[in-house]
């Protein structure tokens, strides 16, 4: 227990650590006060500093809240490791502002001409390390992450150009990237060609390994794809449609098959855009049922207009398909197939469709005059 004597000569003590206290305030403007400090009549101020903010960190009774308000009126910063994070995180937040990143160079120089690149880039790496060794809050963490803190800034960086490549190559249906190509500031070409070589000498970390192997597989698919365009691209030039007989094949196998697989292709979503776009420009149909369809209507219509009606005699010399295809609209319209819609029917109406051969009354005028076809139907 403090005597009476000993409580005057400490409260003389502090009275007067206090008035340095004030001095010093009031030439600096603030109380971080290094610990080793001392005054020019050899009082450690620092030190003293530090016990007030250890004796109100414990609940020290010596601390009161009288003494307490009054190095609050001199702005004492109780808590002086939060209240740097705090200052610097602002510093950053102010970066993260204008450039979209917490990557800060380390010549950067603020608009008030203060060089915070260096400070503020090894206080972004402190806190790396120190998430690293569980020694920074779930609230900090949480806060960084909201100014797009990258913690592992290796493999975030990484992964971002990784994607970018992803999406370059999607959009323009390619397998490699022009090694000159930047995106955003970022070198995708040279970044891609640097990892390809990795991948062949096996520096690679293992996902980054399988990642870049699934991409040279995409590579190796696309240029397979290109092989068998040029393969349907040379038919096309010489036949000037893609209607390709299920025997044809060529150096990599069955040509039929290949434009079949692309019609499939397309309706399950797995052609890019641009090899969309390649085969229309060699007349592909990607609906062939109907433009067989509208091929076959024209010559019903050309037998039509020669003969007066439609009763086609099987193995007609100029197109022995038509009957075959007269005969399997009648049974499409029995059975009530969806692809012969009412607006086929009207149109096969409109050049005297006979539906029922065998039934005379169903004959228009002119197929009337030729029931002798009725037969051969």
């Amino acid at each position: 227990m403090y005597t009476e004597k000993s409580k005057a000569t400490f409260e003389q003590r502090w009275d007067a650590m206090y008035d340095l206290a004030c001095k010093y305030y009031f030439e600096n403007r603030h109380l971080l006060i290094p610990h080793s400090y001392m005054t020019l009549c050899g009082k450690r101020l620092g030190r003293w500093i530090s016990t007030q903010r250890h004796d109100s960190k414990i609940g020290a009774s010596i601390c009161t809240p009288q003494r307490k308000e009054k190095l609050d009126a001199l702005g004492m910063i109780w808590d002086v490791k939060s209240w740097i994070w705090w200052q610097m995180y602002e510093l950053a937040g102010n970066y993260a502002k204008d450039h979209k990143t917490l990557n800060i160079p380390i010549g950067y120089v603020s608009q008030t001409g203060e060089a915070l690149g260096e400070w503020i880039g090894e206080w972004i790496s402190n806190q790396r390390s120190r998430r690293k060794q569980g020694l920074i809050k779930k609230e900090q963490i949480l806060l960084l992450d909201e100014l797009g803190m990258e913690w592992n800034i290796i493999d975030d960086r990484w992964n971002k150009y990784y994607e970018k490549c992803i999406s370059y190559m999607r959009q323009y249906g390619v397998d490699r990237i022009p090694s000159e190509y930047k995106e955003d500031g970022m070198s995708l070409g040279s970044w891609l060609m640097q990892q390809k070589r990795a991948f062949c000498e096996k520096r690679l970390r293992k996902d980054q390994y399988e990642r870049i192997k699934e991409l040279n597989r995409a590579s190796y698919r696309q240029e397979q794809w290109e092989t068998w365009f040029k393969f349907a691209r040379d038919f096309w030039m010489i036949t000037g449609h893609l209607f390709i007989p299920p025997e044809t094949m060529c150096k990599l196998g069955n040509l039929y098959s290949w434009i079949a697989t692309q019609r499939l292709s397309k309706r399950a979503g797995r052609l890019t855009e641009c090899q969309i776009s390649q085969l229309e420009s060699i007349g592909m149909i990607w609906m062939v049922r109907n433009n067989t369809w509208e091929e076959m209507y024209k010559k019903a219509m050309a037998f039509h207009s020669e003969k007066g009606h439609l009763l086609v005699p099987r193995g007609w010399e100029n197109d022995p398909r038509l009957a075959a295809w007269i005969a399997n609209q009648r049974k499409e319209r029995r059975i009530g197939h969806h692809t012969l819609t009412p607006e086929r029917i009207s149109r096969l109406d409109q050049i005297d469709m006979v539906w029922d051969p065998f039934s005379v009354t169903e004959l228009s005028p002119n197929a009337r005059r030729r029931k002798i076809f009725v037969e051969n139907c």
